[in-house]
């Protein structure tokens, strides 16, 4: 009765396991797996240790990949946080996270849960990829007549 236990809960598991399983999974998950799975194999009919090596190997160019979008992602928000604070003093014309059209001169630049946004005088704020124009800032009220 308990071998059927293990068998319909080894047929549920995978159903209820998320795709992306493996690639939530720490180096030391994985090694941990990788030494049961070790001390659990038959001494008689050994796993192939190429297959082994094979895994490890993929294991470190997934944490390498996984290193690598950190910090592109990183850069990416340097880059934003960089544009937005070139653009304090522009007049600049967007939507802001609502959809609605928003006009104004950038007084700041803010980051929130890694989104950056520029602060418009106005008060409004405007994601940095909703900008939709730029321009200098309008000097209305100085003449030169």
């Amino acid at each position: 009765m308990s071998a059927g236990s293990i068998t319909s809960a080894a047929t549920t598991t995978p159903a209820t396991t998320s795709s992306d399983a493996f690639a939530n999974m720490s180096s030391s998950q994985f090694i941990q797996i990788m030494t049961t799975e070790l001390a659990n194999q038959d001494p008689f009919q050994p796993q192939d240790s190429s297959t082994l090596l094979s895994q490890i190997s993929d294991l470190r160019n997934i944490e390498s990949q996984t290193q690598m979008q950190t910090v592109m992602s990183n850069l990416v928000l340097q880059d934003q946080i960089a544009s937005g604070g070139n653009l304090i003093g522009k007049a600049v014309a967007g939507q802001d996270s609502s959809g609605t059209s928003v006009t104004g001169t950038v007084t700041g630049v803010q980051v929130a849960d890694s989104a950056v946004s520029l602060v418009l005088d106005s008060g409004s704020t405007v994601p940095i990829g909703n900008v939709t124009a730029i321009a200098a800032a309008s000097t209305s009220g100085t003449s030169g007549n």
